[in-house]
């Protein structure tokens, strides 16, 4: 339904990616997936903002910026799937939260921060990261929160 190669069309195979998982799949969290899209240009979340469990954030000559110290996530699994084709963007996380990256860079950067989550509740949030960097870069970072 979508043309190949568009956002819409990265969300779409996402989102299906997610629900093929079975046992795997997130929780529902009421809030609806969150995707962000940049044509030369920049988006960002950051401040106090409620973080949905399916983040998709798709960068194309422009820059992507989530910052997590404020983010109200929701219990469990928080999944983010950043692409950065010729572009950039940067993924903050507060020291303390449990991350996992995976992702791959094609002439570009991946660049992971990652922090275990054992000993933790279950349904304690927790962020996952995948995604793709074509003559780009994906970066994670742990920053303190702000005061």
């Amino acid at each position: 339904p979508y043309p190949q190669g568009s956002s819409e069309a990265l969300v779409s195979s996402h989102s299906q990616a997610l629900a093929s998982r079975g046992s795997q799949a997130l929780a529902p969290s009421g809030l609806e997936p969150l995707a962000l899209s940049s044509n030369f240009g920049t988006v960002q979340r950051r401040g106090e903002w409620d973080a949905p469990q399916q983040i998709t954030v798709n960068v194309s000559f422009g820059e992507g910026k989530l910052d997590f110290r404020q983010a109200r996530l929701q219990p469990g699994v928080t999944e983010v799937m950043a692409n950065a084709s010729f572009g950039a963007i940067k993924i903050t996380v507060p020291p303390e939260l449990p991350v996992s990256c995976v992702g791959t860079a094609v002439m570009g950067d991946f660049a992971t921060y990652t922090r275990s989550a054992e000993g933790l509740a279950e349904d304690a949030p927790r962020l996952r990261i995948d995604g793709k960097a074509f003559m780009g870069e994906v970066k994670v970072v742990a920053r303190k929160r702000p005061n």
